[in-house]
């Protein structure tokens, strides 16, 4: 594109946050472009059912969800444009233009995309480092997973979870009602999980919960991974074969792409343009609802710091 065009609004991330962000822009009349990395709905692909969001008219599945979010945001006809955003930067235009001195390029493997604001909603990625203290060998790595959606289509195979916290039993139910057996390995005795998430799972043949349990290694056969496992009490040494291994052991802001003192700019969004919300700075309670409603305000404050009028 060229720099002639200049957004009002450019969104990053099109989760819960940035779909409801791009939805109360256009109804403000502002142009706005949605810049997505994969698919709209962010982790609402991963989870199993969504319980707790208003007007859904009770549980319903994460990727069900995602397909109504897409749908009414393409109805209202906000642009998405499947780019990841390499980073952003913060440009001078004119040192004597005093209303709008500054713009913000978003830049992609293909060119870039400018606009007087931005709302960074580019939710989490999976921890960096990945399983800390276990030994992956290179054949074993592509079927070590942080994401199930990949394995939806898979059935009556038997996969194993490290963690025990809300993802990794969302996880093990979505993989066992579609077939699969499962086992959750916990380092500790107790699961920090939510309790009815639990008591599903105990109640779920397909799934095994396995507390105190250490996995060192991780080797791969012809058709399998062959997994060590250390049990602390009594303490032994075991090895089970399974098809998958998936990494539940927690998520970290996607913010690599944000410039160096970012948290300053974000922290002054009406003087900067700069709108960071969701997943990507709620730390403790990730929930849909709440990313949407930030979404939301965050739109709202844009309407307001481009019009002077409030929405």
């Amino acid at each position: 594109m060229g720099m002639s065009e200049v957004w009002d609004v450019i969104v990053i991330g099109a989760g819960p946050a940035g779909v409801a962000a791009a939805i109360q822009l256009h109804r403000c009349d502002l142009d706005v472009l949605v810049l997505e990395a994969r698919r709209v709905g962010g982790l609402l692909h991963e989870a199993n059912l969504i319980e707790n969001y208003p007007g859904t008219g009770g549980a319903i599945r994460g990727s069900a969800l995602a397909d109504r979010l897409e749908a009414q945001m393409r109805a209202v006809g906000a642009p998405v444009h499947f780019e990841r955003v390499a980073r952003l930067e913060r440009v001078n235009t004119e040192a004597g233009d005093k209303t709008e001195p500054f713009v913000w390029d978003a830049v992609t493997e293909t060119g870039r995309y400018r606009a007087k604001s931005v709302i960074a909603a580019s939710g989490t990625v999976p921890r960096r480092g990945g399983l800390t203290g276990v030994s992956v060998s290179p054949e074993a790595a592509s079927r070590v997973i942080d994401e199930i959606s990949p394995i939806f289509q898979e059935q009556e195979r038997h996969i194993g979870i490290i963690g025990a916290g809300d993802a990794a039993f969302d996880y093990a139910l979505n993989l066992a009602e579609r077939g699969n057996s499962v086992v959750i390995f916990n380092r500790s005795e107790q699961p920090p999980a939510l309790k009815l998430l639990v008591r599903r799972a105990e109640a779920c043949e397909l799934i095994e919960y396995r507390a105190c349990v250490k996995i060192p290694e991780v080797q791969a056969t012809a058709d399998y991974l062959r997994v060590t496992m250390e049990r602390n009490s009594p303490r032994r040494i075991e090895q089970e074969c399974f098809h998958y291994l998936v990494s539940a052991i927690g998520r970290q802001p996607a913010v690599e792409y944000l410039p160096e003192g970012w948290e300053i700019l974000a922290a002054s969004p009406a003087e900067t343009g700069l709108y960071c919300v969701g997943d990507m700075v709620n730390k403790q309670h990730r929930q849909m609802a709440i990313a949407s409603g930030a979404g939301l305000e965050a739109a709202m404050a844009v309407y307001e710091r481009h019009t002077g009028f409030v929405s």
